[in-house]
């Protein structure tokens, strides 16, 4: 298996100045706006690719190891949307999530109407 970082033809340069930015995330326990703002101002087009995946990848195995019943919760939820695809289609698969999406937002306008 290539390391990821060959697969974006990436130097071993570029691949560590990304890893050191992520490991600088990290350690300051950087929140997703923060991390993403970071890695936009300081990479762009595949060297970007690589660090938001690398990231992600990295954010998901420390879930996995400290908070297992959240990463199950959000493992099965994949699996019921790759149910949703092999059983209904793309099309309903992308309206079901759509539906999801617009749901969790009528939430949290309903949150704040509550609040005012």
């Amino acid at each position: 298996m290539k390391p990821l970082y060959r697969l974006f033809n990436l130097s071993a340069e570029d691949a560590a100045e990304v890893m050191a930015t992520i490991v600088e995330l990290l350690a300051e326990k950087a929140d997703d706006e923060k991390a993403i703002k970071t890695l936009k101002e300081k990479f762009s087009g595949e060297t970007l690719l690589f660090a938001m995946l690398t990231f992600g990848r990295l954010l998901g195995i420390g879930l996995a190891l400290n908070d297992k019943k959240f990463a199950e919760e959000i493992l099965f939820d994949f699996y019921r949307l790759m149910d949703i695809l092999k059983d209904e289609g793309r099309e309903k698969l992308v309206k079901k999530i759509m539906s999801d999406i617009l749901e969790e937002v009528s939430g949290e306008i309903d949150r704040f109407k509550d609040v005012v």
